[in-house]
């Protein structure tokens, strides 16, 4: 067997669009499900009236509060907070509090039902604003760090440099919106196909908000047209499911863009302070961070994104005196999911500006600022009380990355008439699951061999574009030396796919790629063994080059062999696991340096980004072209958190409800050069030493963007987004 050149072998289904998402699929007699929003962000509800529109011909079914069985609360973590549908008598706290589901012949009747549906609101005060949720709402949920003696830090300090930011919501805007379809099968099973990254606790989710048992409610996802963590929460799974339970006739449930653009699932709104004081020298002695969050009116991911907020606050840098300290505040605002990077991606973008007007004050480059502070191998894991970070690899390999990207970015831009050229950089520490995270500890992967030497691998993570397909048959086809084109994949099923728990936190490779190598391992030596006991013989018989070998000799050919575990009933079935080796939880980490390039007209406040470059230690490129693929997506996709995206709210009510207001980069808006450079540092614990990646440049470009807008005007901006409006006002022409 002859190997190929890797290959994802989903790339050709979806660059010729015959790749299927969850809302491609029809059934016959499907019918189509459309929810009821409701028109006040804060209201008790006194009457839903649905009788003119059960009198419309196609509708099959009206659902609402009266009809769900069970808790009636959805969420993705413990505890569930979230009402399904909101019935007479109850509160919507947030527009996307479902109040009714209409399930009709297709999506026309549907519509034309919601509007016949009579509802009476009594609107009730609401919370919409950081200072009103301070006044009046008690805190949700702190988290804070103490490390050393602050005030004698400060004390010692020859200089001091003040900083605030603040991060808006923004919306995913993944091409898939949240769609799926339910049915129940011959054996009474609920089975709902739909995008999901975190399959294992959206089962749990169901089931207990449903009153189903596990057995019952199937949940797979087939390619999900991306996510970026907003497939974490809860969208149509819950619906489809109890339309499944009271109708059991197959149902499809698309929603149109606005409404993904309801305030459910949004990146987090927050608000940072921080104060740093130095040496002459520029060595750090002290840092004050203040957080400051609004929730929703449920957990959603609030709490996980300020945990990450807080334990990142200071960055790769080893400080002897700081305090960090977060705190939530709950709101009738948009409900709070992850969002790549959640929290941490935000600390790295309030470090990092903060080093480089050190850096200007301190008069030296805002590269050696970063080189006198960073963190030492020794230091890493007591850099803070009950650190969580561990280094998996056998250095500190922040400046060789910062040394890279210089390199890769040459001689800085000469500015054209009217405009100013600036450059930042930005060196970052980012962090990934490495199987120990209570709730997701233990990753597994099965792997059948078929008598033709195929192989199919089951794994409990989806495919969202982010490359697990090229890893986990990289990873198989190393192991077994074959053909890439010999193995097949199958994704994210609570009942036939092995746990895996969430896909995120750039966990999908170290999780799913350790599980899959240990498959891939004990399949060969399954191999191995039928061989020896087909060639009678005590000696090491090898499986190499697609057929088994004594030495270098050729003992016995695939194929034979294939023939003997057929008529014998050989099991060539095996499952791999993955549990990381510490007793508690701790997270790998790595390092991510990034530069940009900007032009800035003094005159219009327009920025243009000339050239971005990050360089990844990534351990090991497992699979290279999809590594290179999550850098250069990730470094678009801040360019536009930075420069124009803000999902704005007003008085619970989202004013950009579409793509029309809600503005994301365009193919006019993406630098010439765009690079995405790696350093190999192999981590142990990791597969082939290959460490996570996907959310990593989010960290960078943000910062080093914000610092190239620095360099050029001298004005330090850290309000996202950066608008030509913020560059005028802070330059005094408006």
């Amino acid at each position: 067997m002859n190997k190929a050149v890797p290959f994802r072998n989903d790339a050709i289904e979806k660059v010729t669009g015959a790749a299927k998402y969850s809302g491609d699929f029809v059934m016959g007699g499907m019918l189509h499900a459309k929810i009821l929003w409701p028109e006040y962000p804060v209201a008790k509800i006194k009457k839903i009236d649905t009788s003119e529109a059960e009198k419309i011909t196609g509708v099959e079914r009206i659902i609402t509060r009266k009809d769900v069985e069970g808790s009636n609360l959805a969420a993705v973590f413990e505890p569930y907070d979230r009402p399904i549908l909101v019935g007479e008598g109850e509160e919507v706290k947030f527009l996307a509090d479902a109040l009714a589901i209409v399930v009709a012949m297709n999506e026309e009747i549907a519509e034309e039902a919601l509007e016949k549906i009579r509802v009476e609101y009594e609107p009730l005060p609401g919370v919409f604003t950081i200072e009103e949720a301070m006044a009046k709402n008690p805190l949700f949920w702190d988290k804070e760090i103490k490390k050393g003696d602050l005030e004698e830090g400060f004390s010692k300090s020859d200089i001091i440099v003040e900083n605030k930011c603040y991060f808006p919501y923004a919306e995913h805007s993944y091409i898939e919106p949240e769609a799926g379809y339910s049915y129940v099968d011959n054996q009474g099973v609920i089975n709902v196909c739909y995008g999901s990254q975190n399959l294992s606790r959206h089962h749990r989710m169901v089931c207990k908000a449903l009153d189903l048992p596990f057995h019952k409610v199937r949940l797979y996802s087939p390619y999900i047209g991306g996510a970026f963590g907003g497939k974490h929460s809860n969208s149509v799974q819950v619906y489809l499911a109890l339309i499944a339970k009271l109708i059991r006739k197959p149902v499809k449930m698309v929603w149109t863009r606005e409404e993904s653009f309801l305030p459910s699932c949004k990146r987090h709104k927050l608000y940072y302070k921080s104060k740093m004081g130095l040496d002459k020298e520029g060595k750090i002695l002290a840092l004050s961070v203040e957080i400051i969050s609004e929730s929703g009116p449920y957990a959603g991911y609030t709490r996980n994104t300020l945990d990450f907020a807080v334990r990142c606050a200071f960055g790769p840098y080893w400080i002897d005196n700081m305090h960090i300290h977060g705190k939530i505040y709950k709101t009738n605002n948009a409900e709070i999911g992850a969002f790549r990077g959640f929290g941490a991606s935000e600390s790295a973008f309030m470090i990092e500006t903060l080093m480089n007007k050190a850096a200007k004050k301190v008069g030296i480059s805002p590269e050696e600022i970063r080189i006198i502070n960073l963190v030492k191998e020794d230091q890493l894991e007591t850099h803070f009380p009950g650190s969580p970070w561990k280094l998996l690899s056998n250095s500190i390999s922040a400046d060789e990355t910062l040394e890279k990207v210089l390199e890769a970015m040459g001689p800085k831009p000469k500015a054209k008439p009217g405009k100013k050229v600036g450059r930042g950089i930005a060196t970052c520490m980012p962090s990934f699951e490495i199987g120990n995270t209570p709730g997701y500890r233990g990753t597994g992967a099965d792997m059948t061999m078929f008598i033709d030497g195929t192989i199919n691998v089951r794994i409990g993570f989806p495919e969202v574009g982010q490359g697990i397909t090229g890893v986990v048959t990289k990873l198989t086809s190393e192991i077994l030396d074959i053909s890439e084109d010999k193995i097949n994949i199958i994704y994210c099923d609570s009942h036939t796919t092995p746990k895996a728990g969430s896909l995120g936190f750039s966990r999908g490779t170290v999780n799913c790629g350790n599980a899959v190598l240990d498959a891939a391992k004990k399949l060969k030596a399954r191999l191995e063994e039928v061989a020896k006991k087909y060639l009678k013989t005590g000696e090491y018989v090898e499986f190499k080059n697609g057929d088994f070998y004594l030495g270098d000799k050729l003992a016995i050919e695939f194929d034979d062999l294939m023939d003997y575990c057929y008529y014998n009933g050989v099991n060539l079935s095996v499952s791999g696991w993955f549990e990381g080796h510490d007793p508690v939880e701790k997270h790998g980490i790595t390092f991510i340096s990034g530069a940009v390039d900007v032009e800035v007209d003094e005159e219009t406040g327009e920025v243009k980004v000339l050239k971005i470059a990050n360089c990844h230690d990534i351990g090991k490129a497992i699979h290279p072209d999809s590594a290179r693929g999550q850098v250069l997506g990730a470094a678009v996709m801040m360019t536009g958190i930075a420069t124009v995206e803000e999902y704005i709210m007003k008085d619970g009510r989202q004013e950009t409800p579409s793509f029309t207001q809600y503005i994301i980069p365009t193919a006019k808006d993406i630098p010439e050069e765009n690079i995405s450079l790696f350093i190999e540092n192999p981590a142990k614990d990791c597969p082939l030493g290959g460490k996570g990646l996907g959310e990593h440049p989010m960290y960078t470009t943000g910062p080093a963007l914000s610092n190239a807008i620095y360099d050029a005007i001298g004005v330090s901006l850290t309000e996202l987004p950066i608008t030509p409006e913020k560059i005028l006002k802070a330059l005094n022409k408006i």
